[in-house]
């Protein structure tokens, strides 16, 4: 059986999460989280996503699925927000009292991250915190990534470019893969299917032009890219 990993994409539907810039959170990380299930596809796994459209979704149920499937991680994606200008940088978050299982699937995913924007904000750290996502994983390892504020000019501009977007998906694909020890999937060429809105718009060999295509729309509400 393949190893199961859960992506969550914070907020959604009634909670939009954090905004700035032109950029509001729950769009933003859905996009994240359909950009990381495109380059996991490149994996021996099964990915599910807590949420695949502009929905809401509870803080209790969204670990309540990793918990549900035996999921090998649970990853939530988020971006910050704060009261002035100032703050910026990257963060990534385990809970309080998580073991040592879930330290290492926060280093693995941190250093892939900050490794390809290391150039472009600062990092602010591998912290730990009692956020519910992460308390009530149980017995899963759980993280939390903060990709940078959205309240902050800097890093709003780095995370509303595509090609930006892409190599940080590339970089929590790779982290996760490291963390869970995925192999690289082997036999047939693989095409990607790319639905927005449940309505097909193309299939293509390289996950990286179905990726654009997928993220190119910005009024979307909901972004499917399928290994076929």
């Amino acid at each position: 059986m393949p190893k199961v990993i859960v992506i969550d994409p914070g907020h959604g539907g009634s909670d939009p999460g954090a905004s700035g810039h032109d950029i509001v959170e729950a769009d933003f990380v859905l996009k994240m989280a359909v950009l990381v299930k495109s380059f996991l596809a490149e994996y021996d796994c099964q990915v599910l996503l807590t949420r695949s459209d502009d929905t809401y979704v509870s803080l209790a149920d969204r670990p309540k699925l990793a918990r549900a499937v035996g999921a090998k991680l649970f990853v939530s994606l988020h971006a910050n927000a704060f009261g002035e200008a100032r703050p910026r940088g990257f963060e990534t978050f385990i809970h309080s009292s998580a073991d040592i299982r879930a330290a290492r699937a926060q280093k693995a995913i941190h250093e892939a991250i900050y490794e390809a924007i290391a150039d472009r904000t600062p990092d602010r750290g591998m912290k730990r915190a009692n956020y519910q996502v992460l308390r009530e994983s149980g017995s899963i390892p759980a993280v939390l990534i903060e990709y940078g504020f959205l309240t902050n000019s800097d890093d709003a501009a780095y995370l509303g470019d595509d090609g930006i977007k892409r190599a940080l998906a590339r970089a929590t694909a790779t982290g996760i893969a490291a963390f869970a020890g995925l192999s690289r999937r082997v036999g047939r060429v693989a095409k990607w299917r790319v639905a927005v809105d449940g309505a097909q718009v193309g299939a293509y060999l390289d996950p990286a032009r179905a990726v654009a295509e997928a993220v190119s729309s910005e009024s979307a509400r909901k972004i499917e890219i399928t290994r076929i």
